[in-house]
Order: C-alpha cells, then sequence, then structure tokens
C-alpha cells in the first residue's frame, strides 16, 4: 500500500515536469500523455495492468479498499512493482540528462484541524490489552482479516505510527462495509457500499448511521470526508503525507474509535467486563459524546470566537450582493437561514441583528433591529461539485 502511494506522489512530481496541473486519480496520471513521453507507453500499459485499472489487477485500489486479505496478493506482484519503481527511476533519469530539466518534489501537506479531533486520551497498555482481547472476540473483524489488526498493534507498539493508521483504516473500512451489507439487507453491495450514504440507491434509509449512532458516524465525517477534516485516508493513500512525520496522536484516536466500535460486537457478558475497566469506559463515554468537530457549524462557530475575542469593530467577508439578494429589506430570516441559525445558537430570538448604520453605509434598505453586541449574517450556497459554500458576515458592534 505504502508502495502504490508513494508511486503515486512521484510519478506526479513527474507529471509536473511537463504539464500545468496533476490529476487527482491514479488512473487519469497513467493514463497521461506527459507520462508516457517520459516513460514510454509501454511501460505505462504495464502500470495499468498492475495499478491503474479495474480491468487490470488493480492493486492499488484492491489494497487501500481492504479487499485483499493477507496473502491473498501474490508476493510476485510486489516483487514486480518493486522492479517497476526501479525500472522508471532509470527512464527518468535518462530523461532528464536528455532534455536538461530538474525534477522538483511537491511538500507534503499538513492535515487540517487535527487538533480539534483530539477528543480520546493516549491509549494505554490496559486499553491495548483490551483491544487484543476484543479483537478475536469481536463480530466486526472477519476471522480472516484478523491478521492484520494484529500488525497494527505491532507497528503502533514500534511507533511505526503510519503503518498503524493505514491498517487501522482499511480494515475500519472492511468491517463497516459488512456490517451495511447485513443491516440493508444487501449482500450483492459488500464490494460497493456506500458506508457514509443516507440512502440507497432504491431510496431506502442507509441502516447504517442509524445502528452506529450520530456520534459514530460523525467521528467518521470529521476524519474522513469533511472539507475542513484531515481526510487522513485521502492523503494517506495519494502519499501526500510524510509517513515518518505522522503523528502519534492522529494514530491514537483511530485505536481508541476502534476500541469503541468492536466493543459494539461482542457480547454482553464480555462487554460488562471491560467496562470495569476505567479506561475503557471513558473511552466509550467520549465516544458517545463526539460531535462534529469539521462540519462547517462547527468551523463558524471557531470563526465567530476568535472574532469576538479580537476587540469590536472587527467586519468579515463582506459580500453586498448576498446580502441583497437574501435579505431583501425583510425582517426575518428566510426559512434556511433561520434553520442554520437556529442549529448554531439554539434559539431564533437574535434574527434582527443589523445596525441601522451598517446598512446604510452600504445602500440597503434598514430592516428594524435591537441594538446587540454581536451581529451575525449567514447565507450558504451552491458550489460546484455538490460542495457547500459557508458565506459568513460577522460584525462586532460597540
Amino acid at each position: 500500500m505504502k508502495l502504490t502511494s508513494c508511486l503515486e506522489r512521484a510519478l506526479g512530481d513527474v507529471f509536473l515536469l511537463i504539464g500545468k496541473e496533476c490529476p487527482f486519480l491514479l488512473r487519469d496520471l497513467l493514463a497521461s500523455e506527459e507520462l508516457a513521453q517520459v516513460f514510454g507507453q509501454s511501460v505505462m500499459n504495464v502500470l495499468k495492468v498492475f495499478v491503474g485499472s479495474p480491468c487490470g489487477l488493480n492493486l492499488r485500489n484492491v489494497l487501500w479498499h481492504g479487499f485483499a486479505s493477507p496473502e491473498e496478493v501474490p508476493p510476485k506482484y510486489c516483487s514486480m512493482m518493486m522492479l517497476l519503481t526501479a525500472g522508471l527511476g532509470q527512464l527518468l533519469k535518462s530523461y532528464l540528462q536528455k532534455t536538461k530539466l530538474t525534477l522538483a518534489h511537491r511538500s507534503f501537506i499538513t492535515p487540517t484541524n487535527l487538533e480539534d479531533l483530539l477528543v480520546f486520551p493516549d491509549v494505554t497498555y490496559e486499553v491495548l490489552s483490551v483491544l487484543e482481547e476484543a479483537m478475536t472476540k469481536s463480530a466486526f473483524i472477519l476471522k480472516i482479516m484478523l491478521p492484520y489488526w494484529e500488525v497494527a498493534l505491532v507497528k503502533f507498539k514500534s511507533h511505526r505510527f503510519a503503518d498503524c493508521a493505514i491498517l487501522l483504516l482499511t480494515q475500519l473500512e472492511t468491517g463497516l462495509r459488512n456490517v451495511f451489507a447485513t443491516l440493508n439487507r444487501c449482500p450483492q453491495r459488500l464490494l460497493t457500499a456506500e458506508i457514509l450514504a443516507k440512502h440507497l440507491n432504491d431510496g431506502k434509509i442507509n441502516q447504517l448511521p442509524l445502528f452506529l449512532g450520530e456520534p459514530a458516524m460523525e467521528f467518521l465525517w470529521d476524519f474522513l470526508n469533511h472539507q475542513e477534516g484531515p481526510r487522513i485516508r485521502d492523503h494517506l493513500s495519494h502519499g501526500e503525507i510524510n509517513l515518518h512525520e505522522f503523528s502519534k496522536e492522529t494514530t491514537n484516536q483511530l485505536l481508541a474509535f476502534s476500541v469503541v466500535l468492536l466493543l459494539r460486537f461482542v457480547d454482553e457478558g464480555l462487554l460488562s467486563v471491560f467496562k470495569e475497566k476505567a479506561s475503557v469506559e471513558l473511552l466509550i463515554s467520549l465516544a458517545e459524546g463526539y460531535s462534529s468537530r469539521c462540519h462547517p457549524v462547527f468551523q463558524l462557530k471557531k470563526q465567530v470566537c476568535r472574532m469576538q475575542g479580537a476587540g469590536r469593530g472587527v467586519y468579515v467577508s463582506e459580500t453586498t450582493c448576498l446580502l441583497q439578494r437574501c435579505w431583501k429589506g425583510a425582517v426575518c430570516l428566510p426559512p434556511m437561514m433561520e434553520r442554520f441559525w437556529t442549529a448554531y445558537t439554539g434559539c431564533t430570538e437574535r434574527v434582527f441583528i443589523f445596525s441601522a448604520s451598517i446598512f446604510n453605509v452600504r445602500g440597503l434598505n434598514t430592516p428594524p433591529c435591537d441594538h446587540v453586541n454581536t451581529a451575525i449574517f449567514l447565507y450558504i450556497g451552491p458550489m460546484k461539485e455538490q460542495e457547500t459554500q459557508l458565506c459568513m458576515h460577522a460584525f462586532l458592534l460597540s
């Protein structure tokens, strides 16, 4: 898995010798004319067979999505990938000597908002011992996949935190796919389970979020999907994170969550025994009380708190056209914004919150409002590719 991610990152650097914008997907990168120009089309065709197409071996996706059990991928495939990678290096060296170009490596990224996600304490030896026992008793883990979990613990104890996280992420996905297929009674979807989706393809409600509960789903969304979150799996699988600097704290969170999740699938008697340990009871309590740290609402709260601490007279992200389009001189928020305001504040009593002077300066009609110390205007509009744009207007008034 690490070889495919590092290879993808390196191929992206080579692409940028000629191209302008590196393709996000490995299959598109391997199909590019830029790489064929450097390495030759026949070499790229071999790479496509091994890692770049569902019509081939597709090793990259098979491994990173947790489909392959231990020893299911023959060692000869790994040997072939090692030889291919070495051969690519020789071809690149020749190309650089001929063209007099210099290969520049892109900087690694630093996952965002990790400090907000550190909700579990450091994993103790007591917790690790519980996890070791739970792994053999929990129905969440397919027996054939148990060796991956065992190696993950070995990697954690050896301070190989990135290796541990990679194994945990793939096996969490494998287990959740199995639960998805079971709860939704669709065994045919085991390989194509949409774990985080609210609805199935036939319009029925996905039962997995209802079973796991909102806190567990929000944890998964925070770590894996939210654009403001660290998106650990994506960045690791694309080779965008420095593996040697991967933090212990991040792996701690994944391990702690895994403990709580595995305990959901043990019998009641064993669960009661585990709960007698204070460290386990604490993890369960923290997991049950988890709320999203990377959802736009939480991120908005952080911004407002920062501005409130910055002093009065702060104005953020003025977009007059949005104010004109959404407010239109009304005396109350439109329903969509009022629902969002309610989610943010827990009440709808502070909707008339713009000062006359601010509206007059911008040439807008002045709505009736009471003088308050903080004024916030929210607008949510669609962006391309089904993302959400959050435009915030905040005033700290004297």
